[in-house]
């Protein structure tokens, strides 16, 4: 998670691309979220779908494994610094993980 969201954007940023290498979206939160601590900004893996209207909607994606967890996620759900929980209902950012769900 640190090569993703510190490293690789100080890689690009050093060869003049400024954007993040992740798409960010927003997308409604499907269910409560509790963090670890409120001064930390966290990333949780995230099962990104659209809805019947179009729109994002997003819940944690939850496997027996953590290492399969973060392989077959195909998202990221930022809970921001200041926050130790996010509700369902809320909207929330996310960054889409693999190239095929700018499309979605």
């Amino acid at each position: 998670m640190a090569f993703i969201q510190l490293a690789l954007p100080g890689i690009l940023l050093a060869s003049g691309d400024k954007r993040h290498p992740l798409q960010t979206v927003s997308a409604t939160l499907l269910e409560d979220i509790q963090g670890r601590h409120p001064a930390w900004t966290e990333f949780k893996d995230g099962a990104l779908e659209r809805n019947a209207a179009g729109n994002y909607q997003v819940k944690l994606y939850k496997h027996r494994s953590r290492l399969q967890a973060i392989a077959s996620a195909n998202s990221l759900i930022c809970k921001p610094e200041g926050l130790l929980e996010l509700k369902s209902g809320e909207v929330v950012d996310v960054q889409l993980l693999g190239p095929g769900l700018r499309e979605m």
